[in-house]
């Protein structure tokens, strides 16, 4: 009878395994918008190009149409983005009482920043024992930064240079990747934002889902943070009034703002109650 036995065990076994998997191979169903792009998706999440690839067993070079639906397998501590006009989500937050705290890491080079946009990319030591700026850092930052349209550059604030390499120190010295930092105006338009007057920079960060970034962000003072949980960055901006706002459109599409929770007051921090009072 001992057969037998071997034979229910192995019967139990088969029967748990899929349970085993889909705690270990957590993903979500994810359908792909108008503008997305695999690199985009994968900021989305929190995961990476390759892991897609293989859970959907195709090419990173693929045009994906929109409306195709794709897996998307998300990291330890990683949460799907809510969708447009959702009352959950406009508060960043883990999963599983996670906090941005679980992804503080000892930089081996504290002050030493790595940045990377589109089309240009700096690496080197932004201040001095002191605290200035070194020149050459800041030239390093202004080209990193500088309008991806026109290759323009505008003097970037000194405290938010300084705030991109405390933000890099936190997580790690991970390598930081700009998706847009100077915007140059167009017919009046956008004259008014703080990315037209080098004081902001919209960016995720390698390894670090933008959740965790958000939560981070929001117990500085005297910035601007924008949380977009159905996008692939976060932003930051220097300002006197600290200020925090939540859209939840899609790339490409028009800004959906919605009210944030409440957050505990801490100097001056305001929770953003109108489009103006972005001022992005």
């Amino acid at each position: 009878m001992r057969w037998l036995s071997h034979i229910v065990v192995l019967v139990a076994l088969c029967v748990a395994a899929p349970a085993w998997a889909q705690t270990q191979a957590k993903s979500v169903r994810h359908t792909v918008k108008r503008g997305e792009t695999l690199s985009s998706i994968a900021a989305q999440y929190g995961t990476n190009v390759a892991s897609i690839c293989r859970w959907n067993g195709i090419k990173p070079t693929v045009v994906l149409a929109p409306g195709r639906k794709i897996g998307v397998p998300l990291p330890p501590g990683a949460r799907p983005p809510v969708a447009p006009g959702s009352k959950a989500g406009t508060q960043p937050a883990a999963s599983a009482g996670g906090s941005w705290s679980d992804y503080i890491q000892t930089p081996k080079r504290p002050g030493y920043l790595t940045l990377k946009s589109y089309t240009q990319s700096w690496e080197g030591h932004v201040v001095t024992r002191s605290g200035k700026i070194l020149p050459a850092a800041q030239r390093g930052v202004e080209t990193v930064l500088s309008s991806w349209r026109t290759d323009s550059e505008k003097p970037i604030h000194p405290r938010l240079v300084k705030l991109i390499v405390q933000v890099s120190d936190v997580f790690g010295g991970r390598p930081i990747r700009v998706v847009s930092g100077y915007r140059e105006p167009r017919n009046n338009h956008g004259k008014n934002s703080r990315h037209a007057l080098g004081h902001a920079i919209d960016f995720q960060i390698e390894g670090v889902p933008n959740w965790a970034v958000v939560e981070y962000l929001r117990t500085l003072d005297q910035v601007g943070v924008g949380y977009y949980p159905n996008s692939h960055h976060v932003h930051l901006d220097v300002r006197e009034q600290t200020t925090h706002w939540v859209d939840v459109s899609g790339p490409g599409q028009r800004a959906r703002y919605v009210k944030p929770k409440a957050q505990p007051a801490r100097g001056k921090r305001q929770v953003a109650r109108s489009t103006g009072s972005r001022a992005r």
